[in-house]
């Protein structure tokens, strides 16, 4: 069936398509370090109380609120702790904004009803670098996270929910399925939801409201959003049905009427329009909601333990569930008599970060490096040979995901170096080949040292220690007579440990 007025459509869609997630997600001040936190109560309404000057209440506006309230708890949170992931109760937001707004039980807007009704609690994914894998058009957003809006779905309750806007012009009715996925982005001057997934809408009145009694709801897939300096709001949002995709304007006042399109008597609204409408296009990092809402049992705020499997010679993979990184691999198997690995431990090798020691072929092979889809943390000489959209720039500081990584300059070639890691707040350590120990030995409150048997020896030859938990050895042979004892773990090759 061809669609008549798809830019009406699309308009209708605007009118709600930031109300799609309004009432799910926070975060409050972590009182520990972890990957994972429950927000405050307390710490919601803070972030609440700074809107002012439009009705959060209703329900054009509330997408509006729900965006700034999100933005705002994400930066407190990266500034106090070092959670990835954030859970917010529904009873915790409900209540909240109660407080916020001053209504009473009976007052609450319906979809914050429907909100705690269902039991649709959020979770906020603040990984850096989790969110953009490429910029096709446009600019680096200030701030990018991925959301997810969710509730159990029971045998005697629906899968999803509907609420309708009867101050939009038309009317509309919006459908929510149990999960609703997307993209939050600042770019300051404008907030932009894209990729949206498990929301659609269908205009109620007018001759849109006839048609789409027929052939049904429409898919919500992003919105952008800017506001005047009287409260006014412009949104350019993106609906789809059948083949149909066309962005259109919608203007939404302070106290929540919304209209398709801007008026041509407002100058201000207008270049809040045309800079909307300037080019962004992104490609996204590919998101498993699976692993990020296994986070969520862990509300205390302990970090998600690290699973480690050892490779072969320093080749580590190392994973928390939501970041997945790999040391010195992959190297050329065999090379220099060391361990060999089967081509089906490559073929495994899924989405993460490569760090490198250095370019020997034991610890590096740059062609089986482009098999895999890894991003590459390395010197610069290694990372000059690989396509420049893999390679994390190099610094003191290089973050991958919720990992943070601080290259030490050491010997043993021209351009070698160790790695301190820093994942949820543990501090880990990977010696590569040096021989020299006054690196590792300055080195303090290690959860886990990653050494090569002959540092080690030279350590405990000098009568030092190292200040580390864990202490793993690697590079050895296999039947090597390797130092042992307390505190020292010597792997075998593809076995697995755990670092808590």
């Amino acid at each position: 069936m061809r669609i008549a007025c798809p830019r009406a459509l699309v308009a209708s869609a605007a009118m709600m398509m930031l109300a799609v997630s309004a009432g799910g997600a926070a975060s409050g001040t972590p009182s520990r370090q972890g990957a994972a936190l429950k927000a405050s109560r307390e710490s919601i309404l803070a972030a609440m109380r700074p809107e002012r000057g439009y009705d959060a209440a209703t329900t054009a506006n509330s997408g509006r609120f729900q965006a700034n309230v999100y933005l705002r708890l994400a930066r407190q949170v990266r500034s106090t702790s070092d959670a990835l992931v954030v859970l917010v109760d529904h009873e915790d937001w409900y209540h909240a904004f109660l407080e916020y707004s001053g209504l009473s039980d009976e007052e609450a807007p319906e979809l914050l009803r429907l909100i705690r009704e269902h039991g649709q609690d959020a979770l906020l994914d603040l990984r850096p670098g989790a969110v953009i894998e490429k910029i096709k058009q446009g600019r680096r957003p200030e701030l990018a996270m991925n959301v997810r809006l969710a509730f159990e779905k029971r045998d005697d309750a629906a899968d999803s929910y509907r609420y309708e806007d009867r101050l939009a012009d038309p009317a509309v009715l919006v459908h929510n399925d149990s999960v609703v996925t997307y993209r939050l982005m600042d770019f300051g001057d404008q907030v932009f939801h894209d990729d949206i997934r498990g929301s659609k809408v269908r205009p109620l009145t007018g001759s849109l409201g006839a048609l789409f009694a027929v052939i049904g709801l429409a898919e919500i897939r992003s919105v952008r959003m800017a506001v005047a300096d009287d409260g006014t709001a412009v949104s350019i949002a993106t609906a789809r049905k059948a083949i149909v995709s066309v962005p259109a304007a919608v203007t939404t006042s302070p106290w929540g009427r919304s209209e398709r399109g801007v008026s041509p008597l407002r100058d201000d609204l207008l270049e809040i329009e045309r800079r909307l409408r300037q080019p962004l296009e992104f490609e996204y990092v590919d998101m498993d909601w699976d692993r990020v809402v296994a986070t969520s049992s862990l509300l205390g705020g302990e970090p998600l333990p690290i699973e480690v499997e050892f490779i072969g010679n320093m080749a580590m993979r190392l994973s928390d569930g939501l970041d997945t990184m790999f040391t010195d691999f992959p190297y050329r198997s065999g090379a220099f008599g060391y361990m060999e690995y089967s081509s089906a431990v490559l073929d495994a090798v899924e989405q993460g970060v490569g760090l490198i020691t250095h370019e020997h072929a034991d610890h590096w092979d740059a062609r089986e490096f482009g098999k895999t889809e890894l991003k590459l943390i390395a010197p610069p000489g290694i990372a000059a040979g690989v396509e420049p959209d893999r390679v994390l720039p190099w610094g003191d500081s290089i973050r991958y995901g919720g990992i943070e990584v601080q290259p030490i300059t050491t010997p043993h070639t021209d351009a070698h170096v160790s790695y301190r890691v820093l994942w949820s707040g543990r501090r880990l350590y990977f010696s590569g080949d040096t021989e020299s120990t006054e690196e590792i030995l300055g080195e303090q409150d290690l959860d886990a040292a990653f050494v090569s048997p002959w540092l080690l020896r030279a350590v405990l030859d000098a009568g030092q220690t190292i200040d580390a938990d864990l202490i793993v050895v690697y590079h050895h042979l296999a039947g090597e007579d390797v130092p042992n004892g307390p505190g020292i773990h010597v792997p075998t090759q593809r076995g697995t440990f755990v670092i808590r």
